[in-house]
């Protein structure tokens, strides 16, 4: 709050509490805050990157991709928002093309392999859809 009070044209600052009221159960003003961080710079990766992570919460794994892939367009080197994307796209079933983010985010950054293992294993012991 007190970032954005000082500098209310930073788009990342909005994004970040948005996260932290992810975090906290404040669903609502998580997206208030990540929907301004978006319109305050449309060209920020980490804003979309963080709305996607809303809409994952919320299960809404076509939006989660969407911003994802929005996020990668505007910075090819992210590899979080590559691991992430390929999470959601396991979520949705589609495994080769998991495995393709996951190869592209362990190659921009290796250090996330621990991470993504812990995600993959998670996903992997969820309950089959019927």
């Amino acid at each position: 709050d007190h970032a954005i009070l000082l500098d209310p044209g930073r788009a990342d600052f909005y994004s970040d509490r948005g996260v932290a009221r992810l975090w906290s159960g404040d669903t609502v003003g998580a997206f208030v805050d990540f929907e301004q961080g978006i319109k305050t710079n449309p060209k920020l990766p980490w804003a979309f990157y963080c709305r996607a992570r809303g809409w994952y919460n919320k299960n809404e794994f076509e939006k989660t991709l969407a911003d994802l892939n929005r996020a990668i367009e505007l910075d090819l080197t992210f590899a979080r928002a590559f691991g992430d994307r390929g999470l959601t796209r396991l979520r949705l079933g589609q495994a080769a093309e998991a495995e393709k983010d996951f190869a592209e985010c362990l190659r921009l950054d290796p250090t996330l392999k621990p991470d993504l293992d812990r995600s993959i294993k998670a996903i992997l012991a969820l309950p089959a859809k019927r």
